[in-house]
């Protein structure tokens, strides 16, 4: 039987090892894969269409958020100072491990479900309007692969031996 997953369940988390944190207060997140296509067509395709073949892969992650200035996760000013450090991050878009609806004192932390790789602060942006919370989003682009979160090891084929 299928069980739906929530929206609330599905976080971004960002850093290295047990030092993952969650984005504090986040509305909304998500995970965004492309593959560049190349174009084979020729003449002699029948029919007049367009034929592909696969390219490169690529991946960004995006979260929106209401400003804090504290609590257990990374708050806009943290994003700011990893972006201007100018080095990939790791990021984890997936299920989180806890299953209270209260944040708990240390924060959320990452589950074994998702997706995970190295990416670039790309983008923040905040926005203050008038008489409401201020938010931000942040854009994180990917560079290289996007692997499952806890993936089985591959299995290594060993090399024939020489006769």
């Amino acid at each position: 039987m299928n069980k739906t997953v929530k929206g609330g369940d599905l976080m971004i988390f960002v850093g290295e090892g047990a030092e993952k944190k969650s984005i504090a207060v986040a509305t909304s997140h998500a995970l965004s894969l492309s593959m560049e296509t190349k174009d084979t067509s020729s003449k002699d395709n029948a029919g007049g269409w367009a034929t592909s073949e696969a390219g490169t892969l690529s991946w960004t992650m995006k979260s929106e958020n209401i400003c804090s200035t504290g609590g257990a996760g990374l708050t806009y000013d943290d994003l700011v100072d990893l972006m201007i450090a100018r080095e990939p991050v790791e990021v984890v878009m997936g299920r989180k491990k806890e299953e209270a609806t209260d944040v708990p004192d240390n924060g959320w932390t990452p589950g074994t479900e998702g997706r995970k790789g190295k990416a670039f602060i790309t983008n923040i942006e905040q926005n203050a309007p008038n008489g409401d919370n201020a938010t931000f989003t942040v854009d994180f682009t990917g560079t290289g692969s996007l692997e499952k979160v806890n993936a089985p090891a591959a299995n290594k084929v060993n090399a024939p031996a020489a006769e």
